[in-house]
């Protein structure tokens, strides 16, 4: 007679008493730590089982990835590292350990995963033909490793689905942007502030904002008016950074969002698709557009002044004056144009825009020198353009064209009532996406390309839950 034992109960059984005798040892070694005064070892004995418990569970793996990519702590100055970084590498860690211990994986890579790769095998080809290779590894290697958080992202997915995911991230921005609040509001609106997020929360806020609207348009329940009102707190966070760009691209995605929901009920309306939201979709819009009238029209009556300092706001940033931002944009854009017709095809080099000025004589004893020296091209189609050339620059389109493509099938193909809400801000996020890579997108660099990349493993996992269902 044989006694046949679950995976899970051998697992238990086995690794018990192995994993008391590790954990008595590494007591032993933070006591050692602590009796001999090693103040610098401390961080990394107490952060050692922190590590290792994130690593082990996928949700709190996913969380402290959303937690971090809000934060702006600089941890290491040159290399320049944050503390998402790090953040990233235990969400990988994360997706690699589910990956070995998973019984069986999917056959299929997931979407996209060839466009990454495309991408990093342009932007290899554009360092080892630079001015200066050497400087190519660290944009490479922030490539590989949103690639990295991209695949952990989709991996993770089937344990943490982008709604869970979702609506972390909304209950976060809600948070930083009432700390954001707090400042502008103390101020009269005379203090831009960004938070504790710094300037990823005027991307984030611009992305999340149209999810929110698109959620309370298509959520049945009372659900709804939490996000309206979470939705409508984060705008005002987003006023308060006094941001323009990511103001006015927010609205633009919001009207999509509209325009997406009305074509939707159209579609359901004339093919006979069961749907219980839909029928109060146009009410809402409706509702909420008399609302804003409303209220945006006694709020200029009360502070008539908004409306000459916002006006003051646009007009400066369209002024071509010097220090003004439309000059330092086109500077940097002539800029970008210039190192392209003269190296159209591979580029200087990734990473070398920045110092692009030395390389450029005309450049370095203008008179905008100062606008260019140390700075992106404040446009990342262009960006690539100057440093990776043709092949860089197909392979950006290549990949946000994707993307974009990917979203636009999952919600054309999506019926499903819980599905909806989702999908209908995807698609738009997608879109935004795509739109501000020809305009000042950073999707690809900093914390705002980790922002990206959590959208765009969702749009992957959406798309291949679509096509094996």
């Amino acid at each position: 007679m044989s006694t046949t034992l679950s995976p899970s109960a051998i697992s238990k059984a086995t690794l018990r008493p192995y994993l008391i005798a590790l954990g008595i040892l590494y007591l032993a070694v933070v006591v050692y730590l602590v009796l001999e005064k090693s103040p610098r070892y401390w961080g990394i004995a107490l952060g050692l089982p922190i590590g290792i418990a994130i690593v082990t569970q996928p949700r709190l793996a996913v969380y402290q990835f959303l937690f971090c990519l809000l934060t702006d702590w600089l941890v290491i100055p040159e290399p320049t590292i944050f503390l998402i970084d790090f953040s990233a590498g235990l969400l990988v860690l994360a997706g690699l350990f589910d990956y070995l211990l998973a019984d069986s994986t999917p056959k299929e890579r997931p979407p996209l995963t060839f466009n990454y790769l495309f991408l990093l095998a342009a932007l290899f080809i554009a360092g080892v033909f630079g001015f200066n290779p050497p400087v190519a590894f660290f944009p490479i290697a922030r490539v590989t490793l949103f690639l990295a958080v991209f695949l952990a992202l989709v991996r993770l997915s089937s344990r943490v689905p982008y709604a869970e995911a979702f609506r972390a991230f909304f209950v976060l921005m809600i948070a930083h942007a009432l700390i954001a609040l707090g400042p502008a509001i103390a101020s009269g609106g005379k203090v831009r502030s960004l938070g504790l997020a710094g300037t990823t929360f005027d991307d984030a806020a611009m992305l999340i904002i149209p999810c929110g609207l698109a959620v309370y348009l298509w959520t049945v329940g009372t659900a709804r008016r939490w996000y309206l009102l979470g939705t409508l707190v984060i705008f005002a966070g987003l006023i308060g950074t006094q941001t323009r760009f990511a103001i006015l691209v927010c609205l633009i995605l919001c009207v999509a969002v509209i325009l997406v929901s009305l074509w939707r009920v159209r579609l359901i309306q004339r093919e006979g698709i069961p749907n219980t939201a839909a029928p109060t979709v146009k009410k809402r819009i409706a509702l909420l557009l008399s609302a804003l009238g409303l209220l945006t029209s006694l709020f200029l009556l009360l502070e008539p002044s908004i409306l000459e300092r916002t006006y003051a706001r646009f007009d400066a940033a369209a002024s071509l004056v010097p220090g003004g931002t439309m000059l330092l944009r086109l500077t940097l854009w002539k800029a970008a144009l210039t190192v392209f017709a003269d190296h159209p095809f591979t580029g200087i080099g990734p990473g070398l825009f920045r110092t692009v000025d030395q390389y450029y004589g005309s450049l370095m004893f203008g008179p905008t020198h100062i606008y260019v020296r140390g700075l992106s091209a404040h446009n990342l189609f262009l960006h690539y353009l100057a440093e990776s050339g043709l092949i860089g620059a197909m392979a950006l389109l290549a990949f946000f064209g994707n993307q974009f493509r990917l979203a636009r099938r999952v919600w054309r193909a999506t019926t499903s009532a819980d599905q909806l809400p989702l999908q209908a801000g995807l698609v738009v996020v997608s879109f935004g996406i795509l739109l501000t890579t020809f305009s000042e997108g950073s999707w690809l660099w900093s914390s705002t390309g980790f922002l990206a990349t959590f959208f765009i493993a969702a749009i992957a996992s959406s798309y291949r839950s679509m096509t094996t269902r």
